[in-house]
């Protein structure tokens, strides 16, 4: 029978160097995640695709959020880790 594994957020940041730090001290310790980006300009753009109009896109830096989580065994010994980036 296969058990689907819940997963847990663990960490939330908006800039790719520090989701790489993350990323790498999680492998190092030997914990596994997955990671998911959400980026706004996207979202904006893709909204305003079936309407027609021309996407109306956010002025200044591109804003996305990276997400990363990890089953219930390791989440606290996750977010111990990633406390001290």
């Amino acid at each position: 029978m296969f058990i689907k594994k819940k997963w847990f957020l663990v960490y939330t940041c908006v800039k790719l160097e520090t989701m790489y730090k993350a990323e790498n001290l999680l492998a190092n310790h030997g914990i596994l995640y997955k990671t998911n980006s959400f980026s706004r300009n996207l979202t904006s753009a893709m909204r305003d695709f079936n309407s027609g109009r021309l996407p109306l896109f956010r002025s200044g830096r591109e804003e996305t959020i990276y997400r990363i989580y990890t089953s219930k065994e390791n989440e606290e010994k996750a977010k111990f880790l990633l406390s001290t980036i």
